[in-house]
C-alpha cells in the first residue's frame, strides 16, 4: 500500500469554487506550434507499460522523463541511490498496487481530457515569462500519481502535477481517511490545478532573499508571489488564488482596515519570533486570535495588498518590485492605507 503522508507539499492550497464555466472559455487561442513547445507527458499512463524484466521499457522511461523519473523514485517510492533493477521492480510494484490502480482510475475519470488544463498552463507560463523574463520556464508539463505525497514537483525544466491531489469534492471521504483535514481537502479539486501548479513554479523560481525575518518581511515575500500569480492568472477568481472561501474572501475585503490595525495594535509587524507570528502565514481553518470568519493564512492577503499598493502608487512593474529586497522600504513607499 502506497498511501502515506510522508512529505505532502501544501502550496497554500485553495478552496472549492463552484464554477460551471467551460475551462477553455477564458483562455486565448494557442497555436499548435506553441502547444508543441510545452509538451504534455502523462507519466501515470506511460509507467503502465513498464516491464520490470525488460530493461528496454525502463530505458525508454529514463529517456523520456530524465530527472523527473529519478525524483519520482526518490520522493514517491522512497528509493535512495537504488540500482536500475530495484527501481524497475519498485515501479512495477507501484503500478500494480491495488490502491494506486484505483487512484489512476479516478484520475482518468476526472481528467479524461487534460487538454483544457494544458492550454491554461501554457497561457499562464507565457504570461509568467512576460512578467519575469530572466527566470526559467518549464519545457514540459507532466501529470502523475503521487499517492497523496505531493501536489506539485518542479525541476529546472519540468512542471509536474499530481492528479490524485485534485480529484474533487466527491472524494472528501477518501482524503479524510488518509488524514487530510477538511480545510485542506475542500481545495483538492480540478479548479485549483492550474493555480497550484503555477504557485509551485513561482515558489521554485523566486529566491527567498528578504533582508528581514519579521512578520512584515514574510508577508511581503508571500505577497510578491501572490501578486505575480494574479498577473499570470488574471481571470481566476480571488477565492481560488488565495485559497479562501467566498465568505472569507469577502470578509478580508470588508475587514482589510481592521486586519491591518490588528497587526499594528498587537505589535506583530516587526515581530521576529516565528512561533508567535506563524499563524498569520500558514494555512488553517481560520487565523487564531482573529474572528472565526477570518481565513487561515490571512497574512497572504495583507502582503498582497501591500505589494499591489506599491505597484500602483509607484507605477512600477513586477521586475522592479522583485529587485526591492527591503520589505520595510516597500511598506513605507507603498502608501498602503486601508
Amino acid at each position: 500500500m502506497y498511501f502515506r503522508l510522508a512529505s505532502v507539499l501544501f502550496l497554500n492550497s485553495l478552496l472549492i469554487f463552484s464554477c460551471n464555466c467551460n475551462p477553455e472559455k477564458k483562455i486565448k487561442e494557442i497555436s499548435p506550434q506553441t502547444e508543441a513547445s510545452f509538451p504534455l507527458l502523462r507519466f501515470e499512463k506511460d509507467i503502465t507499460e513498464l516491464n520490470a524484466d525488460d530493461t528496454g521499457t525502463f530505458q525508454k522511461l529514463e529517456n523520456q522523463y530524465g530527472t523527473f523519473l529519478k525524483l519520482f523514485c526518490q520522493r514517491i517510492l522512497n528509493l535512495r541511490n537504488a540500482s536500475d533493477s530495484i527501481s524497475r521492480r519498485e515501479l512495477q510494484r507501484f503500478v500494480t498496487d491495488a490502491d494506486i490502480s484505483l487512484l489512476k482510475e479516478k484520475a482518468d475519470s476526472v481528467f479524461y481530457d487534460f487538454s483544457p488544463y494544458h492550454r491554461q498552463l501554457i497561457f499562464a507560463i507565457q504570461r509568467f515569462k512576460e512578467q519575469a523574463p530572466s527566470w526559467h520556464v518549464p519545457c514540459s508539463i507532466i501529470t502523475f500519481i503521487s499517492a497523496f505525497n505531493y501536489r506539485v514537483i518542479t525541476t529546472d525544466s519540468v512542471l509536474a502535477v499530481s492528479l490524485d491531489m485534485f480529484l474533487g469534492s466527491n472524494e472528501e471521504e477518501m482524503y479524510s481517511s488518509v488524514g487530510f483535514p477538511r480545510y485542506l481537502s475542500r481545495k483538492f479539486s480540478p479548479e485549483y490545478l492550474v493555480t497550484d501548479a503555477m504557485r509551485g513554479w513561482i515558489q521554485s523560481e523566486m529566491p527567498d532573499d528578504s533582508a528581514g525575518n519579521d512578520l512584515i518581511s514574510r508577508m511581503i515575500y508571500y505577497g510578491k508571489q501572490q501578486y505575480l500569480l494574479k498577473q499570470i492568472l488574471p481571470d481566476t477568481p480571488d477565492s481560488i488564488l488565495f485559497g479562501y472561501t467566498d465568505e472569507q474572501m469577502k470578509w478580508c475585503i470588508k475587514e482589510e482596515a481592521n486586519i491591518w490595525a490588528y497587526f499594528i495594535e498587537k505589535n506583530m509587524l516587526f515581530n521576529t519570533q516565528m512561533q508567535q507570528y506563524s499563524r498569520f502565514i500558514t494555512d488553517g481553518p481560520t487565523t487564531h486570535g482573529m474572528p472565526k470568519k477570518s481565513p487561515g493564512n490571512v497574512g497572504l492577503f495583507t502582503g498582497y495588498r501591500l505589494v499591489k499598493a506599491y505597484a500602483e502608487n509607484n507605477k512600477t512593474d513586477f521586475r522592479t518590485i522583485l529587485q526591492l529586497k527591503d520589505a520595510h522600504e516597500l511598506m513605507r513607499k507603498s502608501g498602503y492605507k486601508p
